[in-house]
């Protein structure tokens, strides 16, 4: 009964995690939806968690306990300064989300939570098309209409599609069906409407290290990963600078502010110049993000906090590519690096489905030799 009702919130808070539009007012932190499933996820997974059987929990419980309690023990004294007080919900919040995800994910969960993802944007959608309102459906920038669902950002609804793409697709791998492959066409022809650059780079490069896979000869398959590479690059730095797609120019500003973040990060290298978000329009420290999850957080934390997430991409890289199956071995590569390639052009550090992914990808390479994904 408790791992049904962990499993069902579960299910929601992946489903609406992405609508950020959902919440209360008045509150001093953000409060929604998604929080709201995400909270009784997490009661739901501790009352489980000391009931379940060794072998169905993927860490050891004590050994969690103290790691989390070490962690508050630094964590805590940081709470008492109020200039640094998002520290407090960030730890929270991902110190949750390790509990949440220390029991092996369900399949059927996660199949679920997708559809339940587009069951929710579909009723968006008719919503809007009924009642001719351009509520939490559409957002109309300069750059024209854009779907973004029940989030304020676009882009946000587009990392959720990205996430439930691969779902899909791996399950399509493991069991195909034809539901699975109409979810599959449907949610790529959804995303599209995001009009999100960041989500059509990651889909194609999602799409190119899957044909990779499919050349054998490994001569060929560098001079195809190289040519593609210049051409991403031709299309970054001249396709969308010259605002072929957006009139906004979009991709051009952020550039500025690549740059201008690189500028903030050489003032302090080693260090970082703290938590908080220093590129600009005009120069750096203008308390703007430059979209970039690389940028933003070298300048924040420095070379020596930043290797701890470069140590994190590594070993990850590394369990992928100790998967035996090398179809799964590409597909994960493919997820991997798409959700890198999204980061470049969108900060996704505070976006929970970013470390869910993080932790789907490690889960499903360390465990997939032992038949525990069949996902």
């Amino acid at each position: 009964m408790i791992q049904a009702t962990r499993n069902f919130f579960l299910m929601l808070f992946l489903a609406f995690v992405h609508a950020t539009q959902l919440r209360f007012e008045g509150f001093p932190f953000p409060f929604g939806a998604s929080e709201i499933f995400y909270l009784l996820a997490l009661v739901a997974t501790t009352f489980l968690f000391f009931n379940l059987r060794h072998n169905e929990v993927l860490v050891d419980k004590y050994k969690l306990l103290v790691q989390l309690s070490a962690f508050w023990v630094i964590i805590w004294p940081m709470t008492l300064y109020p200039e640094i007080s998002m520290i407090t919900g960030l730890s929270i919040f991902y110190s949750g989300i390790v509990v949440l995800f220390a029991i092996k994910p369900n399949p059927v969960t996660l199949l679920k939570s997708g559809y339940v993802f587009m069951s929710l944007l579909l009723a968006l959608l008719l919503y809007n098309l009924l009642f001719d309102v351009q509520i939490i459906v559409f957002t109309h920038p300069t750059e024209g209409f854009r779907f973004t669902g029940a989030a304020e950002n676009p882009n946000q609804l587009a990392l959720s599609f990205l996430f439930f793409y691969f779902v899909f697709l791996y399950n399509y791998k493991i069991n195909p069906s034809k539901m699975l492959f109409v979810s599959i066409v449907v949610i790529f022809i959804f995303s599209l409407t995001t009009l999100s650059d960041a989500l059509y780079l990651s889909l194609l490069v999602f799409m190119i290290i899957l044909m990779l896979s499919k050349v054998k000869n490994v001569f060929f398959r560098v001079l195809i990963t190289l040519s593609l590479l210049l051409f991403a690059l031709y299309l970054v730095y001249f396709v969308f600078s010259e605002g072929l797609i957006y009139e906004s120019r979009q991709a051009e500003f952020r550039m500025i502010l690549w740059e201008n973040g690189w500028k903030a990060f050489m003032e302090s290298p080693f260090i970082g110049n703290g938590l908080s978000a220093h590129s600009g329009a005009y120069g750096p420290f203008q308390a703007m993000e430059t979209h970039n999850i690389f940028i933003d957080l070298y300048s924040q934390v420095g070379l020596l906090g930043g290797s701890v997430f470069f140590i994190l991409l590594l070993f990850i890289f590394i369990s992928i590519y100790a998967v035996q199956n090398v179809n799964f071995r590409w597909l994960l590569y493919g997820f991997f690096f798409s959700l890198l390639t999204f980061g470049m052009f969108h900060y996704i550090l505070r976006n929970p489905i970013f470390w869910i992914s993080l932790y789907l990808i490690l889960f499903y390479s360390k465990n997939y030799n032992k038949n525990l994904c069949a996902v």
